[in-house]
């Protein structure tokens, strides 16, 4: 058996390059939000979750806030149940349709995220306020753009995503 050498073209390398990268800064930066909340005994995605309850100022239903923040429904069942074992959150029947049950923002879910936002965006802004603004603008694009790939390559559908930026803007 004669072993042939496994080589990468130049732009495959600059490609895997470009995903360790990615995955690193996602990685970090991910944790670096989740240290923010974790000052307040949230995770960032249970903080995500009144995040996204507040921007709407309504009781939506678990399966809109699961597209919103790209999740399972399980994974954001599992969220709701522990922000409403905390009082964060409560169930609603919808009063139109008895069967959809609603996800509705309690005053200490109010006043605990009313917290967070404010280091949230001290966060944001330590992490992409050195980048130029003209930067920053291109860099959500590409980001945009990856995200409707990696989306397209799963099967979502495009509509799913617009106009959502993965977590709730802070």
């Amino acid at each position: 058996m004669v072993n042939v050498p496994v080589t990468q073209s130049s732009h495959t390398q600059h490609l895997l390059q470009t995903w360790g990268l990615f995955q690193q800064a996602y990685v970090l930066s991910a944790r670096y939000f989740e240290s923010v909340t974790s000052r307040f005994g949230l995770s960032y995605p249970q903080s995500a979750v009144l995040m996204v309850l507040r921007g709407h100022d309504k009781p939506l239903p678990l399966s809109q806030i699961a597209r919103t923040l790209t999740q399972e429904a399980q994974s954001t069942t599992e969220l709701a149940d522990r922000l409403e074992r905390r009082g964060y959150v409560q169930r609603i029947r919808d009063q139109r349709d008895r069967r959809l049950v609603l996800l509705s923002l309690t005053d200490a879910g109010s006043a605990i995220i009313d917290e967070i936002v404010p280091a949230l965006q001290v966060a944001g802004t330590t992490l992409f306020g050195g980048i130029e603004p003209a930067n920053l603008t291109a860099f959500t694009q590409l980001l945009t753009d990856l995200r409707s790939r990696a989306g397209d390559q799963l099967g979502i559908d495009r509509s799913r995503l617009s106009g959502n930026h993965s977590s709730p803007a802070v």
